[in-house]
């Protein structure tokens, strides 16, 4: 028929599903379930079913004739090429059909089985045909993980869960990252096996604790079990984790469409930092060096980098390129003098906290820095002067008074070390290390002014 206005598909279970005006002389997917057209195809098929007998898949020795233009000098790799090109375009089944003409000239080709298997799933949506392929594929080599992960999911879109265990327990075995690990937890929560589920889960995370999506299934997880608490901790974490995923999602996509893109692959390594991916950030950062080494947010992030490996001295010669290349860049100098105090070179990190606070003098938590500085320099009523001027700008900074009290401390003032960190309990009662320098500075000040007492005791029977 040329047009069909309408075909109405009634499920074994009862629901009835209509189809309005539906393409003719294609070949359509639909699954009870789900609406419209899932997938369609031209056709006919060029196999048979070939997961109806439960057996490796038999490749047909007979010369084919590809339904996409192909010279006769095409090699096994052009054939390859090609239907990863046309699967790009859309073109499935012209993909297809290249694929299988690198399998008919290199049977043992497990990229090219693995490559035809995806065609067919996500491609167009034959998911027998996928699974038959992808079978064939790991029976000749079983050590091949992405082979056994693509099988998980294709048979849990057959429904047929207990298999899709089977080969994702085996995919995490031989590699137990997370996506794998995220992969069997999703398999088992649709087999309701909670407490498997919950398991790979938490794999999941602790492989990957920056990805918010296991997170998220670990809280549905949580919440079946009635970890109410549990579970909203991992909702509060999803939240605090996914903006920056998104950003990570965004950039990578930008970058698959304009390679040569340096601030989108700058940005890229920025939001790899936030997530701790730092062997990731560093790659990406040295990426956009070496398209345009002048680029000084680039040195400034591979020193962010490397300081965060505490590599201080390799950070140091990034952050000092960074400034060299844009003197204004405040971070870059506010984080070079943070390198340089972690080293106990206190000179270096004054003229470099005092470099960052020329370019922008509200940096408070920089001028807190400084005074530390002068006083681990041993400059220690300069230390108090610049603690002063930051309280000044801003009291409740609790760092900046304990630090104060700290100098108070070391300079023997013990009634106004005793004030400030009095003052820091109550901005903070749960201050680290408060609580016990301010007992430490009273027991101090009564041991002060016990000899005083006793002199003055002295005094006074010397007069009588």
């Amino acid at each position: 028929a040329e047009e069909v206005e309408r075909v109405e598909i009634r499920w074994p279970s009862g629901r009835v599903q209509v189809l309005e005006r539906p393409e003719t002389r294609r070949y359509l997917v639909v699954r009870e379930g789900k609406e419209g057209i899932v997938a369609s195809y031209v056709g006919p098929a060029d196999t048979e079913d070939l997961v109806a007998h439960k057996q490796l898949v038999e490749i047909d020795s007979r010369p084919a004739v590809p339904r996409y233009a192909a010279g006769d000098d095409q090699t096994v790799t052009d054939h390859y090429k090609a239907g990863v090109e046309l699967y790009r375009q859309g073109r499935y089944q012209e993909a297809i059909d290249a694929l299988r003409a690198s399998i008919h000239m290199q049977p043992d080709s497990l990229k090219t089985y693995y490559s035809l298997g995806i065609v067919l799933y996500s491609g167009l949506g034959r998911a027998e045909e996928a699974a038959a392929v992808l079978e064939e594929a790991v029976a000749r080599d079983s050590s091949w993980t992405q082979a056994y992960a693509l099988l998980g999911a294709v048979y849990m879109d057959l429904n047929r869960k207990d298999r899709a265990i089977q080969f994702l327990k085996r995919a995490v075995a031989l590699n137990p990252e997370w996506e794998n690990y995220n992969r069997l937890g999703l398999a088992q929560l649709r087999s309701e096996n909670l407490m498997a589920a919950s398991s790979a889960f938490e794999h999941a995370v602790r492989q990957a604790p920056w990805h918010p999506h296991s997170h998220l299934n670990l809280a549905r997880i949580y919440e079946r079990q009635g970890r109410e608490q549990a579970a909203a901790r991992q909702r509060q974490i999803f939240a605090q984790l996914r903006p920056v995923q998104d950003q990570v999602q965004r950039h990578l996509e930008n970058l698959a469409a304009f390679p040569g893109d340096i601030e989108s692959r700058h940005l890229l390594g920025e939001a790899y930092v936030a997530q701790g991916r730092i062997e990731e950030a560093l790659a990406a950062f040295r990426q956009v060096i070496a398209i345009d080494s002048s680029y000084a947010p680039a040195h400034y992030g591979v020193g962010a980098a490397l300081h965060y490996k505490s590599e201080l001295q390799a950070a140091i010669a990034s952050y000092e390129r960074a400034c060299k290349l844009q003197p204004n860049m405040v971070g870059a100098f506010a984080d070079l003098g943070q390198a340089y105090h972690q080293l106990r070179d206190y000179g270096q990190a004054i003229a470099a906290y005092r470099r960052a606070l020329a370019l922008q003098p509200g940096l408070q938590a920089v001028r807190t820095k400084l005074g530390m500085a002068y006083a681990h320099r041993g400059d220690l009523q300069q230390a108090v002067e610049t603690f002063k001027a930051v309280l000044s700008v801003d009291s409740t900074l609790v760092e900046a008074r304990d630090a104060l009290a700290q100098v108070y401390a070391a300079q023997g003032q013990y009634t106004a070390a005793i004030r400030e960190w009095k003052a820091v309990l109550r901005l903070d009662p749960r201050y680290p290390r408060a609580v016990s320098q301010l007992r430490l500075a009273c027991e101090k000040l009564v041991q002060k002014k016990a000899p005083d007492s006793q002199t003055a005791a002295k005094r006074g029977l010397g007069d009588e």
